[in-house]
């Protein structure tokens, strides 16, 4: 189990259920309803542990860590171009590549966890990596001989990183990735299960829980994008990379804080194995007539998990291919569940495997808004780049404009959970305001809003460079706040689909699998990351032919970066159909699931 260990000395396990303790007495302490534990290996008592007063600790390690990968992600591109003088191409590339690896690696953190260690030790070993990696990076910019010489006046080209000064930057960038990557997915779902489904007060809670955790996300990028951006900016790099680094060491020790407080769920097995035996299981049975009557599918009487927080999942009817694999053969149940355990699952444990791929439809949606997402990191602080920085005497970072992408996130998130989702809820049936997949489709078309801004406001840029013939200018006479209202839109569309995104995975997960479900996010946000890298090679390569400098140049002045985002722009307004459709089929779906429900019940 994953308590224990943390606040035991001696590792014992102890029982879930004091035996002294009278029936009346558990209740009079209100133990939680889904099995958690506390520290020391006890079943969970409400008052003392989980809730909004353990998630807060959670919180408030995101918040820092956020701080302390944003403080090396957003400027990152401006790093390899101004110290490593990488091309402008080849520092969106580094961009979105380490983006995605951050994300990519997840899968790391949600097998580790889940199948091993449990959700806390492996969110603060994989924290501890993260820290490791912000370490190499502070040296990689700190140690002249990591670094190519700066680039004097009128010399052209500026001699670029040798290979071993990219291979230590790379070193350092895979384990903040592999470290960040690793303990997002387990602290997200760390902090939802503080929160007992079976109680209703609570289950509000933990829908509130995903705002305050969106919220905790923007005031991470708050703080990067204005103190810690414009350190680098000022001072260098190697004093920002630096305050990242011991903002990372303090997430460290806020997460371990709250110790004492956590509740801990039951390590659940590999989620892949869980995964693995039912299709198996079902490929072996390929030939098996599926009986008539789905009562004859088996389910074990003593089958611990179906027992605990998931429960028993009724049967559904699509996918029933994956029904083979609780169909009980000639054999019988006695010989198949001794003998060859992956020959034979559960009603519970192949339910649980179908709701994982009816996620499949939802990550195409996540994947195209995350094409779109990612530009707040690249493409516009390339853009920003060519404008005029210049804020009286102050000259404005390019990447802090980012600012008020997350001062938006943070003001409309807060405003959703303090007033509209309050309105909300005296006219839902739910109770817990707009539904996941409503807050996802109205996020998508802001970001489509968010694209054909950004076009306008670059096309504009091009009639500046034109009319006053720049086109050979670093920088053109026309303010970089022009950018202020693309950035406010895609910190908007975060407050809707981003956050609906999560919570949508989160709950549409089976409860054995949740680990995997928040992976499963977190990997297609990385596929949309290497997928806008790929996006920008593809469109370079493809409008570059015949000596013509492309879409996105070096030079933007003679690129045309406008028509890239009306490229996107159309993208998500296809996503916004498809999300649409699905979501109408989904409902179709449902409708006749639960009437076959009903018909299946004795």
């Amino acid at each position: 189990m994953e308590a224990g260990m943390d606040c035991n000395p001696e590792g014992a396990l102890v029982s879930v259920m004091d035996p002294l303790l009278s029936e009346k007495e558990h209740d009079e302490q209100q133990y939680v309803s889904d099995g958690s534990l506390n520290c020391n290996g006890l079943l969970a008592i409400k008052g003392e542990t989980g809730g909004m007063k353990s998630s807060f600790y959670i919180l408030g390690y995101y918040v820092l860590a956020q701080a302390a990968l944003a403080g090396a992600a957003i400027n990152l591109v401006l790093y390899t171009t101004r110290v490593l003088h990488f091309g402008n191409i080849a520092a969106v590339l580094i961009g979105t590549n380490f983006v995605g690896a951050t994300y990519l690696t997840s899968f790391l953190g949600g097998i580790f966890a889940d199948g091993y260690v449990g959700r806390y030790r492996a969110a603060g070993i994989f924290l501890l990596v993260f820290c490791l990696g912000l370490v190499l990076l502070t040296i990689s910019a700190s140690v002249p001989y990591l670094t190519p010489p700066t680039c004097s006046m009128g010399v052209v080209p500026c001699r670029p990183a040798s290979i071993g000064q990219i291979t230590f930057l790379v070193v350092s960038l895979v384990l903040i990735a592999v470290g960040y990557g690793g303990s997002e997915p387990c602290a997200i779902v760390f902090g939802a299960d503080q929160f007992d489904e079976g109680d209703a007060a609570e289950l509000i809670q933990k829908s509130s829980y995903f705002n305050w955790q969106a919220l905790a996300y923007s005031l991470g990028l708050l703080i990067a994008s204005t103190f810690i951006v414009y350190i680098e900016d000022s001072y260098g790099y190697k004093i920002g990379f630096a305050i990242s680094t011991f903002i990372a060491m303090a997430s460290v020790c806020c997460f371990f804080a709250g110790t004492p407080i956590y509740r801990f769920q039951k390590v659940q097995g590999n989620p892949f194995s869980h995964v693995s035996r039912v299709i198996l299981a079902a490929a072996y049975k390929w030939k098996v007539q599926l009986p008539d009557d789905v009562n004859l599918l088996y389910e074990a009487n003593d089958d611990e998990s179906s027992r605990q927080a998931n429960q028993r999942r009724k049967h559904t009817k699509n996918l029933r291919f994956l029904d083979k694999a609780a169909t009980i053969t000639e054999e019988g149940i006695a010989v198949e569940s001794e003998q060859s355990p992956w020959h034979l699952c559960t009603v519970t444990q192949v339910e649980d495997v179908k709701s994982l791929l009816n996620l499949i439809p939802a990550s195409v949606s996540t994947l195209i808004y995350c094409i779109v997402h990612i530009q707040i990191f690249t493409l516009f602080v390339t853009q920003g780049i060519s404008l005029d920085q210049h804020f009286g005497n102050f000259l404005v970072p390019p990447a802090s404009l980012i600012t008020f992408n997350t001062l938006t996130s943070v003001l409309f998130t807060a405003a959703y959970e303090f007033a509209l989702m309050p309105l909300i809820r005296r006219f839902s049936s739910t109770g817990q305001g707009l539904t996941t997949v409503t807050r996802i489709i109205v996020g998508l078309g802001v970001s489509v809003v968010a694209m054909l801004v950004a076009s306008l406001v670059e096309r504009k840029r091009l009639a500046v460079v034109e009319k006053y013939d720049l086109f050979d200018k670093l920088q053109v006479p026309m303010s970089i706040f022009w950018q202020i209202p693309q950035y406010v839109l895609v910190g908007l569309s975060e407050v809707f689909a981003y956050v609906g995104l999560t919570e949508f995975y989160y709950v549409e997960s089976p409860d054995a699998l949740r680990g995997a479900g928040a992976c499963f996010f977190l990997v297609w946000v990385a596929l949309g990351s290497f997928l806008s890298g790929l996006s920008v090679t593809f469109v370079t390569w493809l409008t570059s032919n015949d000596g013509q400098p492309g879409w996105i140049a070096n030079n933007l002045n003679r690129g045309h970066l406008d028509y890239f985002f009306l490229l996107l722009a159309a993208l998500s307004a296809v996503n916004v159909l498809y999300t649409s459709v699905c979501v109408h089929t989904g409902k179709e779906l449902q409708e006749s699931f639960a009437n076959y429900q009903e018909e299946d019940q004795p």
